[in-house]
């Protein structure tokens, strides 16, 4: 009878491998992505990319800028729509005051 652990795979052998095959994919990203392409390529499968660090940066930035210049809009929109009030009210309080002003000698 085997023993039972013989039959357990040996998870620091497996951790080992995992970690060296890691480290050579990422030594050799260029080539890995190139071979990897083409091996979906012959099974009919469309590659997918994973995004960098750098790029998923980009693109929270990009996200963050289009954010703030909504906000400006806003800003901006809200700005114009009180000075439009603040027009009014004056224009209004001017044809108040023509009320209390001499009538012109005629």
């Amino acid at each position: 009878m085997a023993d039972a652990t013989e039959k357990k795979p040996d998870n620091a052998r497996n951790k080992a491998y995992a970690a060296a095959t890691t480290r050579l994919r990422d030594l050799n990203r260029e080539q890995f992505n190139l071979l990897l392409e083409e091996e979906y390529g012959k099974l009919g499968l469309t590659p997918r990319r994973r995004r960098t660090a750098e790029e998923i940066a980009a693109e929270a930035a990009a996200k963050e800028q289009i954010k703030a210049e909504k906000a400006e809009m806003k800003r901006l929109e809200k700005i114009a729509k009180l000075q439009a009030e603040m027009e009014a009210l004056m224009s209004r309080d001017e044809v108040a005051m023509e009320v209390f002003k001499e009538p012109a000698s005629v």
